[in-house]
């Protein structure tokens, strides 16, 4: 108890330093909580974990910089709400504009949040889905990214919870996107539809 007490004053007193412009301060805390911010980072894993980190650091200093003391809230608890709620907020709002900018080229037909895991069909077999006339298929049954890259990995031989671990999503994610594909492509497919 006394120990976490004497650490809880070297944080607040590197927090003053910091706050008049001590860089050694500022060092001192980034250190400490260095692993919170991993941690924070490795939920996007996958996805955009480098990217996360870089927004977890960003956050600690505005959260150095704006921790007011008088309020009564440890800087651990700041920090740590403040860091998970602006990753989360720039994730998704990297995600978003990525899939804004959807291109309308077959070839490139992901947005970047799952461009990466463009190439899971590369670690298995030959992807029969890859044919320029599945792609087709894909988009004129309304397919949105996700769900090619779901469905093209799938075909490829990738199981459920393989494919949710490369995608950084849950497997319930997964077989959501999954069951949404399948309904859009028996709907697409379905004989004597006109089609």
């Amino acid at each position: 108890m006394e120990m976490q007490a004497s650490r809880y004053a070297a944080i607040e007193t590197w927090i003053k330093r910091a706050q008049i412009g001590d860089k050694a301060a500022v060092q001192a805390l980034v250190v400490q909580f260095e692993g919170m911010l991993k941690a924070i980072s490795r939920r996007y894993r996958g996805l955009s974990q480098a990217d996360a980190l870089q927004e977890a650091y960003l956050s600690l200093l505005l959260a150095i910089r704006d921790y007011d003391a008088s309020l009564g809230v440890p800087f651990a608890a700041y920090a740590q709400h403040k860091v998970h709620g602006d990753v989360r907020t720039a994730m998704r709002r990297w995600w978003t504009h990525d899939a804004h900018l959807e291109p309308e080229d077959e070839n490139q037909d992901r947005p970047r949040a799952w461009e990466n895991q463009a190439a899971l069909s590369s670690n298995r077999t030959t992807n029969p889905y890859n044919l320029p006339e599945w792609r087709l298929v894909f988009r004129a049954a309304g397919l949105s990214a996700r769900e090619r890259v779901v469905t093209e990995a799938m075909a490829s031989g990738w199981r459920i919870k393989e494919l949710a671990q490369a995608l950084g999503v849950s497997v319930e994610t997964v077989k959501t996107v999954r069951k949404r594909a399948l309904r859009k492509l028996r709907e697409h497919l379905r004989p004597g539809d006109g089609r």
